[in-house]
C-alpha cells in the first residue's frame, strides 16, 4: 500500500457520514455494520472509530478479528456532477481490508477528534441521542486498499 493509497482513502472516509464495516459470522456468512466514527491516522494506515450500539459486530470480533470497510463517496452534488460528465474523478469508493483490535477505552483526543467531525449536527435533536456519551474504542490496521471499479465511469475510459 503506497502513501498515495493512504491519502485518498483519508480523504474519502473523512467525507463520509458513515461506512459499512463486514465481519465475519461464527457460521461464516457476513455481518454488516453501519460505523459513523472512522478516524483514519495520517501516516500509517491505522485508525479507530468509537463504538456504542453494535452487538453482532463485537462478538464477531471476538472470533475472527478480520474486517472489511466499504466507503462510498456521499453527497448529491458529487453524483450528480459524476452522472453529467459520464465519469468519476476517482474511485466513488474503497474497500480498506485490515483487522480490528479489541474493545479498549477511548482517549480524550480520540473523543475529541470525532466529536469535532460531527459539529455540524451539534444543535439537532439527534446528536445526543447517536453521539453522547460515546467512550470506547476499537482499534483497525488496514494491509489493502482497493478501488471499487463502476462500469465504465472508473476507471475512467481512455
Amino acid at each position: 500500500m503506497n502513501q498515495h493509497d493512504w491519502k485518498a482513502a483519508r480523504k474519502l472516509i473523512n467525507q463520509s457520514i458513515s461506512v459499512a464495516v463486514c465481519t465475519i459470522e461464527p457460521d461464516g456468512s457476513p455481518h454488516v455494520t453501519p460505523i459513523g466514527s472512522l478516524m483514519l491516522h495520517h501516516s500509517e494506515p491505522q485508525g479507530y472509530w468509537l463504538e456504542k450500539f453494535p452487538t453482532g459486530m463485537p462478538r464477531n470480533l471476538e472470533n475472527d478479528n478480520r474486517i472489511q470497510i466499504l466507503a462510498t463517496k456521499s453527497g448529491l452534488w458529487y453524483w450528480l456532477k459524476s452522472l453529467w460528465k459520464g465519469s468519476f474523478d476517482g474511485p466513488p469508493a474503497l474497500r480498506l481490508k485490515g483487522t480490528a483490535g479489541p474493545l479498549r477505552p477511548a482517549t480524550d483526543s480520540e473523543k475529541k477528534r470525532f466529536l469535532k467531525k460531527v459539529k455540524f449536527a451539534r444543535s439537532l435533536k439527534g446528536h445526543d441521542l447517536l453521539w453522547a456519551g460515546m467512550t470506547m474504542a476499537r482499534e483497525v490496521t488496514f494491509e489493502e486498499i482497493l478501488p471499487v471499479k463502476v462500469g465504465k465511469m472508473w476507471p475512467p475510459r481512455e
